[in-house]
């Protein structure tokens, strides 16, 4: 039997009637509805819902009862209506969700086909600023995408939210203070876009400047590009910088932890940089077949387990070159320790070049500084510029640990002066003795030696007899070779360069390394540049120029006679020396140790 609409339907016995008038009357009281039951949550949706519902537009969820506009019955058997086929909470949130779809869509007509199309605001990260506001209706491409937008509006403006529901598929947030904010972001249907479908009001609440959304990883990524311009950056500066653009008040610790993310952004992973390491020395040793890379790593008695770094020995062929043909034969050695996570000691070779300036030479990274280590760095220098048996090499250095004994080891009777700063600051402090050891030090021949080593036995016995441990021609000039002609007692070149590596020595390996050859490559280029421009000025260099104009300065005071063919005898005081042209010589032995007359 078929019903038409405004006929009479009635259902005795716990049924429903529904009359011409469009009201529904329950004639069994025992007959009841099921409602949901209702949560803070809930309510604070329903009212946000309510506060922004259009007036024209119905809610067609909450008006189902006693509406208007109730859909066409058509019973085919009379069957009574029991509660549990009414909806039940899932069907209804789902019809809620689907209800809010239509309500915040906005429709233009397309004049081709006539057809309605969709029109919402996407969210534009460019867009983000103080005056941002979120909108109903509003897209993004992802839920974290969303995440982020908030986390940046919040943390401007120094609001505190807290999470509600939080998935993939859905984003509830309100304002932790309670003032009544808002916000809830889902799924559109199948796709991948995200509408925000409920807003709350405004903000009324108060500026929250330690908020828990300024994580140490969102200051590092705010404070990365500084980092890149001064990575001594301090912890205060980190803090002006954040509180600069945004309400967030960090702290020291988490100012620290974020200036370490920053570094480790820029720098690279220090665990991961030793995997990059043989790709590192093939790719410049590409550039420079002639360079060495001596690798070592340890062994180990299981197959499938990695290698693990021991020591590393650089030495380039454009510096082994130009070594080789233009330095003096004095070689100063020294070491520093790295400042990274893993540690290390990094062993430096410098030369002097004709200028009297430091010419980088060789590096090498090791585990630890001790007699092995020096030893295999030494091996691999003589394999680069000869053993001693093809030339003679002089070495200065401080009393580095093992590397004496790697010296009387592998290099018996080898000269190896010692550095007299340190030797003479670490007497000094115990004894005293003062510039007596110092002038002792500077003496050329070893009539003046002694009678200054008279001197400083009459000031300090202790210091006399502590000084005397150590051989002569280690620390004296009256006792050195004159093969070199370099009469340095003071490894300032080993130094300068160990000085200037302080600012590298927190980065990993490779950018270590990598730091050192763009360091040594822009030295040596603007060596050269100097160098161009130098030319035609004569034949000595700069700084040897400059010091021999001193010494033809101070000359004038001596006063000299000819003693046949090219000797001279001068005189200065009751100081007399003799002077042989010819042969280049002088009985003070200054001209033979710098090759200065």
């Amino acid at each position: 039997m078929e019903r038409r609409r405004g006929d009479d339907v009635g259902i005795k016995n716990g049924n429903i009637n529904l009359g011409s008038g469009n009201e529904i009357e329950v004639e069994d009281d025992n007959l009841t509805c099921p409602q949901a039951e209702d949560s803070d949550d809930a309510e604070l949706d329903d009212d946000c819902f309510h506060q922004f519902l259009d007036v024209d537009v119905e809610n067609v969820g909450q008006g189902s009862r006693g509406s208007n506009h109730l859909a066409e019955f058509e019973s085919v058997h009379s069957e009574a209506v029991t509660a549990s086929e009414l909806p039940n909470k899932n069907t209804l949130a789902m019809l809620s969700d689907l209800e809010d779809d239509e309500l915040y869509e906005e429709y233009a007509c397309d004049d081709k086909d006539n057809k309605a199309i969709t029109r919402y605001e996407k969210y534009n990260c460019a867009q983000m600023c103080k005056e941002f506001e979120f909108k109903l209706g509003m897209e993004f491409n992802s839920v974290q995408q969303f995440r982020e937008a908030l986390k940046k509006y919040c943390l401007l403006h120094g609001y505190d939210v807290k999470f509600i529901k939080n998935d993939k598929e859905r984003c509830r947030v309100r304002c932790k203070k309670k003032c009544g904010w808002l916000i809830l972001v889902s799924k559109v249907g199948g796709s991948m876009t995200f509408r925000v479908k409920t807003l709350g009001p405004k903000h009324t609440c108060g500026v929250t400047f330690n908020s828990r959304l300024a994580t140490s990883k969102w200051v590092s990524d705010k404070i990365v590009d500084h980092m890149r311009m001064n990575k001594n950056l301090k912890l205060g500066d980190v803090v002006s910088i954040v509180k600069q653009n945004y309400m967030v008040q960090s702290s020291i610790n988490k100012a620290f932890w974020a200036r370490k993310i920053a570094k480790k952004t820029i720098e690279g992973d220090h665990k991961e940089e030793y995997n990059k390491l043989v790709n590192f020395c093939t790719e410049v040793k590409k550039r420079n077949p002639q360079s060495t890379f001596a690798l070592v790593t340890d062994t180990t008695y299981y197959v499938d387990c990695p290698r693990v770094f021991k020591r590393l020995c650089v030495c380039l062929e454009p510096v082994k070159r130009g070594f080789m043909k233009a330095c003096r034969p004095i070689i100063g050695l020294e070491c520093c320790f790295f400042k990274g996570t893993y540690g290390g000691i990094l062993l430096v070779a410098v030369a002097r070049d004709p200028n009297d300036q430091y010419f980088p030479l060789a590096v090498a990274v090791v585990e630890t500084e001790n007699k092995d280590s020096w030893t295999w760095f030494l091996k691999q220098l003589f394999d680069d510029i000869g053993s001693m048996a093809e030339k003679k090499w002089v070495f200065i250095s401080d009393q580095q640990k093992g590397l004496v004994q790697a010296f009387g080891e592998l290099l018996e009777g080898v000269e190896h002066r010692y550095c007299v700063r340190h030797l003479y600051a670490n007497i000094k402090s115990r004894y005293g003795g003062g510039t007596v050891i110092r002038d002792a030090a500077k003496a050329t021949y070893p009539l003046a030696w002694k009678e200054l080593m008279k001197q400083l036995h009459n000031v300090s016995k202790e210091a006399h007899d502590h000084l005397m441990i150590f051989p002569p021609s280690c620390w004296t000039k009256s006792h050195f070779s004159e093969y070199s002609t370099c009469d340095m007692i003071m490894n300032n070149i080993s130094e300068s360069l160990n000085s200037r590596l302080l600012e590298a020595r927190e980065l990993p390996i490779v950018g270590l390394l990598d730091w050192i050859r763009i360091y040594w490559m822009n030295r040596f280029a603007e060596n050269r540049i100097k160098a161009a421009k130098y030319h035609g000025k004569g034949i000595v260099c700069p700084r040897p120029r400059k010091r021999l104009d001193k010494e033809v300065e101070e000359s004038r005071k001596w006063m000299p006679r000819w003693a046949g063919d090219d000797k001279f005898e001068v005189q200065y005081n009751t100081q007399r020396f003799i002077v042989d042209l010819k042969e280049r010589t002088c009985e003070c032995r200054w001209w033979q140790l710098s090759g200065i007359p």
